[in-house]
């Protein structure tokens, strides 16, 4: 798994350009071959069949719009905004949404 921005689905990196995600009517669209349509909103409510919340997020910085998966939003806006934590200050249940559980990490095996 690339450590580079991985796609959710095959875990390449995304800057090479070979996948690209983007969000149409709340389903996730991909060019990787591996990829599947999912339903965004539902995928991204951890359960017992479906432990994993890495669902495409769209970035809230104004006039950015860029789609990452879930689990490598903060790097791009680390790497995009440096100033994210305060231009999202209002938007604490987006941040709040980009973290990944105690419990998921358990679910999903990490260490």
């Amino acid at each position: 798994v690339s450590t580079d921005y991985p796609c959710g689905f095959c875990g390449q990196s995304m800057l090479n350009g070979a996948c690209h995600i983007r969000i149409h009517s709340n389903k996730a669209i991909s060019t990787c071959k591996y990829a599947y349509t999912f339903v965004v909103s539902a995928t991204a409510k951890m359960s017992k069949v479906n432990p994993c919340t890495n669902v495409p997020e769209v970035c809230k910085i104004p006039r950015c719009n860029a789609v990452h998966w879930k689990y490598n939003m903060l790097r791009h806006l680390m790497d995009r905004h440096p100033s994210w934590e305060e231009i999202l200050s209002n938007e604490e249940q987006y941040c709040v949404s980009l973290r990944i559980s105690i419990e998921e990490q358990e679910k999903l095996g990490v260490p």
